[in-house]
């Protein structure tokens, strides 16, 4: 069976790969997939359309345990990139960069206030 994943690249269409027998994935889900000389990270975009059996496709390496996507989400790129003129693959970067970043700071945020808790001063 074969999925389409969109790339955080320069181009306004996912990519088809081939889903392995021991990866479960289903839409909104972040794969590691192999791009000309480099592994990079993208989102499961939906079903395939039939490909030719003479053409050469490659297999989805990961499955990563993030939260998926929303189809509200992937609604929201589409129409975004539309509206705005830009490829789906950059405005799907801008929304990984963007999420990634509210991440790290959640995590650092939480990391200051547990060390302020639980870390006794010595005076």
């Amino acid at each position: 069976m074969t999925l389409d994943v969109l790339l955080p690249l320069k181009f306004d269409h996912p990519f088809t790969y081939n889903i392995p027998k021991d990866i479960n994935v289903k839409v909104g889900d972040f794969v590691l997939v192999p791009f000309q000389n480099k592994d990079i990270i993208g989102v499961v975009w939906g079903k395939s359309s039939p490909i030719k059996s003479s053409i050469k496709i490659r297999d989805i390496k990961k499955k990563f345990d993030f939260v998926s996507l929303s189809k509200d989400t992937l609604i929201f790129l589409e129409k975004f990139s539309r509206y705005n003129l830009v490829d789906l693959g950059i405005a799907l970067k801008l929304f990984i960069f963007k999420r990634a970043f509210k991440e790290i700071s959640k995590k650092k945020k939480t990391a200051r206030i547990l060390s302020r808790t639980f870390i006794k001063k010595e005076h």
